[in-house]
């Protein structure tokens, strides 16, 4: 799985998260089932980056993420597609291995991290496919 980071470095990731969620929540499109529940899912473009930054897959999937106070809270999962299967990506993560980072002037959130799998250093930039909130 990686190296833990450190609890700081974790609940820095579960906050950037907590702010990708607030500002998407605002959207029109943001899914009705997803208020007031602890699992969430959206639809999202997602760019994922590897081989410090020589390999690039660009596809759309679901985002399901986990919220609240038990041992679960911070994990996101993008699920598999037929160009995307977890068994060649990393496609869950933990706010306690990767870093998570609200990019505000993009709106997306970024997921980063090392591993050998995939040869070094990758980042995963996740946009929803909702229609941006009124700000």
């Amino acid at each position: 799985m990686g190296t833990r980071r450190s609890d700081g470095e974790e609940v820095r990731s579960i906050q950037e998260l907590g702010k990708f969620r607030r500002y998407w929540g605002k959207s029109p499109d943001y899914p009705e089932e997803n208020f007031g529940n602890d699992h969430i899912h959206m639809p999202v473009d997602v760019v994922y980056e590897w081989a410090d930054g020589r390999s690039r897959m660009e596809f759309s999937s679901i985002l399901r993420v986990i919220v609240g106070s038990g041992p679960r809270d911070g994990d996101v999962d993008i699920d598999d597609t037929a160009k995307v299967r977890i068994e060649d990506f990393h496609l869950g993560f933990k706010a306690a291995f990767q870093k998570y980072k609200y990019d505000k002037t993009t709106k997306n959130l970024v997921v980063s991290a090392s591993s050998p799998k995939m040869g070094g250093a990758y980042k995963v930039t996740i946009s929803p496919s909702l229609q941006n909130p009124e700000d």
